[in-house]
């Protein structure tokens, strides 16, 4: 027996996807920033890392979302979303911390920065987020679309 697999639209497919180019792109700002020696692009690289962080959980959380309460969870797992939102703050809060030791260590021994590396990741990034937004924003259309109440009368048809 053959077993087909087949892309559904709204599936998951957006947040994947935008997944894996953040986690792609984090990494390589985190390189450029070392070799850029450009503390903005390593504290854009952990807001990145959040970012993946959030859609990572967020993954997560839709696959716990569809599943059924059970005796001991009578609300399902409606509350994951707490905890993981929590999670992604703490990782938040740390990676700002680092940020602040460092920038405090470079008024001590400042470096110089490679400001064209710099300004070609920074355009990368607006790209890369560019993209991430619009294949989210067409992914939520298809988990959420748009519903008429019963009593909503039907659109006027034009002449």
């Amino acid at each position: 027996m053959s077993h087909q697999h087949h892309h559904v639209p709204g599936s998951g497919w957006a947040l994947r996807l935008s997944l894996a180019a953040t986690v792609a792109f984090t990494l390589f700002e985190v390189w450029a920033g070392f070799y850029s020696h450009s503390l903005s692009l390593l504290s854009d690289a952990g807001h990145n890392f959040t970012d993946a962080l959030a859609l990572l959980l967020a993954a997560i959380g839709l696959h716990w979302q569809q599943k059924p309460a059970d005796q001991s969870r009578t609300y399902g797992y409606q509350r994951a979303g707490v905890l993981t939102a929590f999670i992604n703050a703490l990782t938040l809060v740390g990676i700002a911390l680092l940020i602040f030791w460092e920038a405090g260590m470079r008024f001590v021994r400042p470096e110089p920065v490679n400001e064209e590396v710099m300004g070609a990741v920074a355009i990368a990034a607006m790209v890369l987020n560019g993209g991430v937004m619009i294949a989210l924003y067409r992914g939520q259309k298809v988990l959420r679309p748009e519903h008429r109440t019963r009593n909503a009368s039907p659109a006027p048809r034009r002449r």
